[in-house]
């Protein structure tokens, strides 16, 4: 009786321990996929945001700028740890907690001043505005494929009308 009881104790085992197709799998609590399932209303098409490379800061070389709507609150930043992802994939985007935002323009603009990395990755900006989740598409930083260049002496700035200067390079 002992070993029919021990035979069946140890075939549960092994039947509650199989993987199937319906299994509940666990997705991590820091990750974009499961912030944005924590939010009922979604704006994907409103956020605009970009990353930039200023090799001269070494304390932060990457900036990822974003333009938010008045009024916007609870900034995040959410990374992938390499670039070799399906960028739609939210479950591969993960929080950077620590990160806060600094004003750029009187606050027209906002930057994320990122630390510097040895290897490009994907991106993605979300913001809170009268209830709504704003996601921005994802952005790739490319420090290494295609650094931005500065060089101010391409840049002409017609003043003929000082309060409507015009732009041009």
């Amino acid at each position: 009786m002992k070993r029919l009881l021990f035979l069946l104790f140890i075939i549960a085992i092994f039947v509650s321990c199989s993987e199937k197709d319906n299994d509940v799998k666990l997705t991590p609590v820091n990750t974009l996929y499961y912030y944005i399932n924590q939010n009922n209303d979604i704006e994907t098409s409103m956020l605009i945001a970009c990353s930039s490379e200023m090799v001269t800061n070494t304390e932060f070389e990457i900036s990822v700028f974003f333009y938010p709507v008045e009024g916007a609150s609870e900034y995040k930043y959410f990374e992938s740890g390499t670039s070799n992802i399906n960028p739609d994939d939210y479950i591969q985007y993960f929080v950077k907690n620590n990160w806060e935002t600094l004003p750029v323009f009187n606050g027209y603009l906002r930057r994320f001043p990122h630390p510097g990395i040895t290897d490009e990755r994907w991106g993605i900006v979300t913001y809170k505005s009268e209830g709504k989740l704003h996601i921005c598409d994802p952005i790739r930083t490319k420090q290494i494929s295609s650094p931005t260049i500065y060089a101010p002496e391409l840049i002409n700035i017609d003043l003929s009308i000082p309060t409507e200067p015009v732009f041009s390079w």
